[in-house]
């Protein structure tokens, strides 16, 4: 490697330095255009699609509020949940009907302490 190289160490690793053709870019501007089609249609039938649901949903249930969860992506959190009282959070099954539930299915075996 050249002590003394003309380009600097910002310029070695810029990536935009890159070596194509006039036939690369063709196919690289042809695929994106591509993707860029296809995305575009379904992002075009998704809202319409949405679209519709809201008018159901404001059709059938007389909601005023509208949906919107597409924020929640954007904001790059957690989705927020409404909080609910701990003794109103749904419960597991006790132990006692669980092991009544093995023992009817006949895969679990107990044995009579007498």
């Amino acid at each position: 490697m050249d002590v003394e190289s003309s380009e600097s160490p910002a310029e070695e690793k810029d990536l935009t330095s890159w070596i194509y053709n006039e036939e690369n870019l063709e196919k690289l501007i042809e695929n994106i255009q591509c993707e860029w089609t296809e995305f575009s249609v379904k992002s075009t039938m998704i809202r319409n699609v949405i679209q519709q649901l809201e008018l159901l949903l404001g059709k059938n249930y007389h909601t005023k509020e509208r949906v919107t969860a597409q924020v929640i992506l954007l904001q790059d959190s957690v989705k927020p949940r409404q909080y609910q009282p701990l003794l109103e959070r749904k419960r597991c099954e006790s132990l006692e009907n669980r092991i009544e539930h093995f023992v009817k299915k006949q895969r679990l075996i107990v044995k009579d302490e007498s």
